[in-house]
């Protein structure tokens, strides 16, 4: 009787153990995604009041769209992270680091054009 009851609280211990690894990992990835999260878009050309070349500039495209500034100013649209480094927004939305909702939420505008038109075939005259 006293073999199954250590064997039981051994195997407890264990199922204990390897739940709270399980549980500081995703804690740890928590933590990887907060501080992925944790950045500040900054527009230098609006908040420096730089002057800006009067011409589109094509930032980011996906499947559908192609994302456009109002005039040149892909090297002063910044996300700086938490941790003091910085990205182009163009770089950050191509590697996931942001998303375009991201720069709708920190009112940063930008024009949307489609790519191509899609075509709807209807054959029920």
């Amino acid at each position: 009787m006293k073999k199954i009851i250590v064997a039981v609280l051994v195997c407890g211990v264990m199922v204990l153990g390897l739940t709270g690894c399980n549980n500081k990992d995703s804690k740890l990835k928590e933590n990887d995604n907060s501080q992925k999260s944790s950045y500040v878009i900054i527009d230098e050309v609006a908040e420096k009041q730089l002057s800006c070349d009067e011409e589109i500039e094509r930032f980011y495209e996906d499947e559908f769209y192609a994302y456009y500034w109002s005039c040149i100013k892909n090297e002063h649209m910044i996300v700086k992270y938490e941790n003091g480094t910085t990205k182009l927004v163009s770089e950050a939305l191509k590697d996931g680091s942001i998303t375009l909702s991201d720069l709708d939420k920190n009112n940063i505008s930008y024009i949307k054009e489609p790519i191509r038109e899609i075509v709807i075939n209807d054959e029920t005259n």
